[in-house]
Parts: structure tokens; C-alpha cells; sequence
């Protein structure tokens, strides 16, 4: 009878270390899984989306332009393209060897420098960034 409930008690205890390791390791995937990292994909994507818009408005490519550069055209190019450079980092599977936290934390930071940018160097450029932060924030809501 001794016998009989040291086994059972033995096995209650490695099925509970397996339960939290089963756990923990869920957890991770949940953490790590793709839906994260789609999602910043998505959202770099969208910027560039818009980065892309405003590089056809400095270049008179859309009837309508909404952007107008109070610098020189060819620095702000440059720049812009830079952001894209950045941007596209987290659309490709390089990213995916990052914790999410990370590259939330790296997305955020050239959300804020490019928020800056668009501030500083285009007319009207604080009603055009907070444009773009509430198209981004809903984008970042609904994910």
C-alpha cells in the first residue's frame, strides 16, 4: 500500500513539471507567434504606405498633393527613404529573430523621430502627423 502512494504521488508530481513546463512553453509561442510579428509587418507596411505617398506629393507625382516640404526636396527624399529603409527591416524574416517587445520598442522609436520629421519639415506638419499617429492608432487598435 506504501508502495501504491509513493508511485501515485511521484506521478502527480512530474505531471504537474510537465504542466508547467507545458505551460511556459505555450506561453512563449504565444508570445513568439506569428500573429505578432504579422502585425508589425502590417503596421511598417502602412507607414511606408504613407512615406511612399509623401515622397509622390514632394515629387508632384499626385494631382493632389497634401505634402509640401519646407526644405530641400532632395534631403527630404533621402530621408524619407531612410524611414523606409528602417521600416522594411520588419517586414522581412530577420525580424522574426527579434522579441516582439523589441521590435515594438524599435517601431515605436521611428514612429516618434518620424512624427518629429513631419513636424518640423513640411507645412502644416503637426495637423499632418497627428493624421497620420490617428490612421496608425487605429491600425495598432484593432490588430
Amino acid at each position: 500500500m506504501g508502495g501504491l502512494v509513493s508511485v501515485v504521488l511521484v506521478g502527480s508530481f512530474v505531471a504537474f513539471i510537465m504542466y508547467q513546463n507545458i505551460s511556459n512553453v505555450t506561453a512563449k509561442i504565444e508570445k513568439r507567434g506569428s500573429k505578432g510579428y504579422d502585425f508589425f509587418a502590417n503596421l511598417s507596411s502602412a507607414m511606408i504606405e504613407y512615406i511612399k505617398d509623401i515622397k509622390r506629393d514632394i515629387n508632384g507625382k499626385r494631382e493632389t498633393p497634401e505634402f509640401f516640404v519646407i526644405k530641400e526636396k532632395d534631403t527630404a527624399l533621402k530621408e524619407l527613404d531612410d524611414y523606409i529603409r528602417k521600416l522594411a527591416f520588419y517586414e522581412t524574416i530577420l525580424a522574426k529573430k527579434k522579441d516582439i517587445e523589441v521590435i515594438e520598442k524599435e517601431i515605436a522609436s521611428i514612429f516618434i523621430s518620424f512624427d518629429k520629421y513631419i513636424s518640423e519639415n513640411f507645412e502644416d506638419g503637426i495637423k499632418k502627423a497627428e493624421q497620420i499617429k490617428q490612421s496608425l492608432h487605429k491600425i495598432y487598435q484593432n490588430r
